[in-house]
């Protein structure tokens, strides 16, 4: 008969389907005797502040929410009390594409829960991605005139974001227009007819990055596996290894936890100066800060228009294509038929929107630096710093976007060669006030 299970109420109990470690094969279908990891959603919430201390919260406190009404639990027990307090049975994640697929096909999929059921479950699923997923901060900066969009991306979800199957992805579409809604700068645009993301059609994957100076660049955040070639694979079994894990991480997130070894940050976002680190370069911020760099062409305009917003899709085209590919199968046949019905429209989490006015545009192009850079952005970190009056630069000082001093020094000559000693964006500045942003990507 029905009994109280305090274990029910731990996020121990979503472990057995939230830590899930794959047998790997090659693609012959050999065993390789090897493991990856397909998803961690648990461990991930272990390497969190919200494990334990004074944030301590329990996965059922958001996929299960509790509330003081008495409800009764079971019926045919007439001497079962009504229970208080009671955990509402919502499950919900993020996944709105399946929710939709699955509510408009109840009747040929001889499912159980009606349609209405399956909108409050859209409703809440999007709630949830909306109020609880994520912060967004988003600031235009004119660095002597250089203009830079600066965006922040901070986790308040109790595991990476996007957590779970590994399809899920999100990314960072920012647009900016000038006047007469001139279109300056737009990365992370998408096709709404087909789910991709625009030039990311016909590339394996796009690695992390800490500063965008071309728009064909994306800030993507995601879990890419990789087989035993390395290449990219959407087959679970086939996964060998992690190429890319760029995700959010939860706050509190360390690298040198007892479960880092199951929730590892892999790629370029391990050497980005901000990626879970503060200004001191102390883990655990669960967030992310992006430079957007602009292009020339900004200058003519009076006004900066700038829109930042933040997609979740849970079943990427890519993903799905390998899948859609197989003939003659009749589950996937299926899928296929369900799949084609609904482009896989991401959702939005987070936006935000301003106009800057540019006071004095002229006035603004006369105090750009009289300092140049070569290359800029530089792909080894060398890059040349040269004063364009042929002046000597003399006392400078070199420090990275958290204003942290990375050297110092003075050059008798007008050229001065930097070490920039990883991916980033940096300030150059002399004693004589001249600025200079300075990238290594």
């Amino acid at each position: 008969y029905p009994m109280f299970g305090q274990h029910m109420t731990q996020s121990e109990s979503c472990a057995a389907c939230h830590s899930l470690i794959t047998n790997s094969v090659t693609l012959e279908g050999e065993y390789t005797g090897e493991t990856v990891i397909e998803q961690a959603t648990y461990h991930e919430w272990v390497n969190s502040v919200y494990e334990s201390g004074p944030e301590q919260q329990e996965c059922q406190g958001c996929h299960m929410p509790q509330i003081d009404d008495p409800v009764g639990i079971a019926s045919g027990y007439a001497w079962l009390q009504p229970r208080s307090p009671f955990s509402l049975h919502y499950f919900v994640g993020a996944n709105t594409h399946m929710l939709r697929m699955l509510r408009n096909n109840v009747d040929s999929l001889d499912l159980s829960a009606t349609e209405a059921q399956f909108d409050s479950t859209i409703d809440r699923t999007l709630k949830m991605l909306q109020e609880q997923s994520l912060t967004l901060t988003t600031e235009l900066i004119l660095d002597n005139g250089a203009p830079r969009v600066s965006v922040e991306l901070l986790n308040q979800a109790g595991h990476k974001f996007p957590s779970g199957y590994p399809a899920r992805r999100a990314w960072v579409e920012l647009e900016v227009r000038g006047d007469n809604d001139v279109a300056l700068f737009h990365s992370g645009a998408w096709d709404p007819e087909t789910g991709h993301i625009v030039g990311q059609e016909n590339i394996d994957w796009e690695p992390h990055h800490d500063v965008i100076t071309d728009d064909s660049d994306v800030v993507i955040y995601e879990l890419v596996l990789g087989d035993v070639n390395g290449d990219v694979t959407t087959v679970l079994e086939r996964a060998h290894d992690h190429l890319k894990d760029n995700r959010l991480t939860p706050r509190g997130f360390t690298t040198d936890h007892a479960v880092y070894d199951t929730t590892a940050i892999v790629g370029s976002a391990l050497s980005d100066p901000n990626f879970n680190l503060d200004s001191l370069g102390a883990e655990g911020t669960g967030g992310d800060h992006i430079q957007f760099l602009l292009p020339e062409g900004w200058q003519e305009n009076a006004s900066l228009t700038v829109e930042c917003n933040v997609w979740y899709q849970s079943l990427p085209p890519k993903w799905v294509a390998p899948t859609l590919a197989i003939q003659g199968d009749s589950l996937i046949d299926g899928f296929r038929q369900l799949y084609a019905e609904f482009a896989p429209i991401p959702e939005r989490i987070a936006t935000q929107s301003f106009t800057t006015e540019i006071q004095g545009t002229e006035e603004a192009l006369s105090t750009l630096s009289k300092l140049q850079a070569w290359p800029n952005p530089s792909s080894d970190g060398m890059v040349m710093v040269q004063s364009s009056e042929a002046t000597a630069i003399g006392d400078y000082q070199l420090y990275d976007l958290q204003g942290r001093t990375i050297e110092t020094g003075t050059s008798p000559s007008h050229k001065l060669r930097i070490a920039l000693p990883k991916e980033g964006l940096y300030i150059f500045k002399t004693e004589a006030g001249e600025t200079l942003t300075l990238i290594r990507q």
